[in-house]
């Protein structure tokens, strides 16, 4: 099942395995696990396509 970003772009349902105890302060901060992923990986694929 495919879903979009609000940018629109297409996003896959992914396991990724994270530390317990920020996954939890995570959900505890309502923060959304998906978009703060999101956000730390996109500036570490750019930057090793210019690496």
């Amino acid at each position: 099942m495919m879903h979009t970003t609000a940018c629109g772009a297409a996003c896959k349902p992914t396991n990724v395995t994270l530390d317990e105890a920020l996954i939890a302060e995570a959900k505890t901060l309502h923060i959304d696990i998906s978009q703060a992923t999101e956000a730390g990986l996109a500036p570490a694929v750019a930057e090793s396509r210019v690496a």
